[in-house]
């Protein structure tokens, strides 16, 4: 990017005014959300998205009994909120994002694997993501 900028013309314009030329542009966060983003239900109406941004403060401050304090009320809200909805048939997805990288998973029109799979795990059952590291 530097060279591509170092021979750009608004940096010569920007030195003939006798301001500082360009020489490099940081790029930071991922906007607003905003409405139209939002995914529409089978029947039509909105998701409101759930943003659980507790985890932040704790990990910036390495507070990792915080952060941890923080999973666990996600997984209670949240978390729980989102099973109930998938286990009364609702389409759902679920977005964990760091600084670099957003993973999504969202499940799909029930069929014959997903049967298969939802009895093997009611079998298995729940556990909550903090119990599952605390295994790691």
């Amino acid at each position: 990017m530097q060279m591509l900028l170092y021979t750009h013309p608004v940096n010569d314009q920007r030195a003939d005014r006798g301001l500082a030329t360009i020489n490099s542009f940081w790029v930071s966060g991922t906007g607003a959300l905003h409405a139209a983003g939002a995914e529409l239900r089978q029947d039509g109406s909105q998701i409101a998205p759930t943003i659980a941004d507790s985890l932040r403060g704790p990990a910036i401050s390495r507070d990792w009994s915080a952060w941890m304090d923080a999973w666990r009320a996600i997984d209670g809200s949240a978390c729980a909120n989102l099973l109930r909805e998938l286990k009364a048939g609702k389409r759902v997805s679920l977005t964990l994002c760091g600084e670099r990288n957003a993973i999504t998973w969202k499940n799909r029109p029930p069929g014959l694997l997903s049967d298969i799979l939802s009895r093997i795990v009611g079998q298995i059952g729940h556990q909550p993501l903090y119990d599952m590291h605390e295994q790691l």
